[in-house]
């Protein structure tokens, strides 16, 4: 079994045009390590929630996109966009969105819509 979190969104789905919860995989932050708190993966997370990672004085700290199929959009301001695989609630589509994480927080998600098998290939 892999590690993921999971993030939610209260959407439009792009399938059955309900509003409902989306749910997202990201592997951004995602380790099967964690501190006193647990591991730092299987935790379920909304946009602008902070992602529980190692502190920043940490050497692990850099290690959040290991694993990860992401776009470092600004390594100034530590922004990534990561690709994500979800489901809808209502109707269960399989679906696709990107999530963009910032200094590990949940920042937004977009460009959400029907999955494509060649999404994640670059």
């Amino acid at each position: 079994m892999g590690f993921f979190n999971t993030v939610s969104v209260k959407e439009k789905c792009p399938e059955c045009g309900e509003l409902a919860t989306l749910d997202f995989q990201i592997k951004t932050a995602c380790s099967s390590f964690g501190d006193a708190n647990g591991r730092f993966a299987m935790r379920y997370y909304k946009v602008g929630e902070t992602l529980r990672w190692w502190p920043a004085s940490d050497e692990r700290y850099n290690s959040f996109v290991e694993g990860v199929d992401y776009v470092l959009v600004d390594a100034d301001a530590h922004l990534v966009r990561e690709r994500a695989h979800g489901g809808c609630e209502k109707c269960d589509a399989n679906l696709q969105a990107e999530v963009f994480i910032r200094d590990l927080k949940l920042e937004k998600i977009e460009s959400i819509g029907s999955y494509q098998a060649d999404y994640f290939v670059d």
